[in-house]
């Protein structure tokens, strides 16, 4: 992809929907810097003695972020991988409107596009048992949590893309840059 840098590219998704595979393959082939919502919330969750294993306990831990800021999260996060203005940036885990939109006006506004990672709920459901078989069973309520209802009640309209993720990953992968750069090539 040439003249399509400094960018942004923002991932959300439901649980097991393949979000941090994309993102982290993306920056690996493309040599981008790569932060995580969700390791950043695995890392505070470990500062306060937690199982990070324990899907509810990070899910408690990112709305008590969430409550005590979102501008002030989404700075951690971005200072977390020490990312500086004029490197492009994947960030993966976006969860919430509001982050989105803060995420936006801290990095290039013009230049940020939202992801948002789909994939059939049967296919993505059977990927989580294989994966987790604990996870699997609490699926249903961890899927209540009020981050979870967000993906898809606002994250769908605000999503710049959405990837139905029914492919190997790397097909997944070259359409999706393929349309970024599509998008974004006139805008540099």
């Amino acid at each position: 992809m040439e003249n399509i840098e400094p960018l942004v590219i923002g991932f959300g998704g439901k649980i097991g929907s393949g979000k941090t595979t994309i993102a982290q393959t993306i920056c690996l082939e493309f040599n981008y810097k790569y932060a995580s919502f969700g390791d950043y919330v695995r890392k505070i969750a470990i500062n306060k003695g937690l199982d990070i294993k324990n899907r509810e306990n990070l899910q408690k831990v990112g709305n008590l972020l969430i409550d005590g800021g979102v501008e002030k999260f989404c700075r951690n996060v971005l200072d977390s991988v020490k990312w500086n203005p004029g490197e492009t940036l994947v960030i993966e885990g976006i969860r919430h409107k509001e982050v989105l939109h803060c995420l936006k006006d801290l990095t290039y506004k013009d230049r940020f596009i939202f992801v948002l990672i789909t994939l059939d709920d049967d296919v993505r459901k059977k990927r989580i048992k294989n994966l987790d078989k604990e996870e699997f069973h609490k699926l249903d309520f961890l899927e209540k949590d009020r981050t979870e209802m967000e993906i898809q009640k606002d994250l769908q309209s605000c999503a710049d893309i959405v990837v139905i993720n029914e492919t190997e990953p790397s097909k997944v992968i070259t359409s999706l840059m393929g349309r970024i750069g599509k998008k974004y090539s006139g805008r540099c």
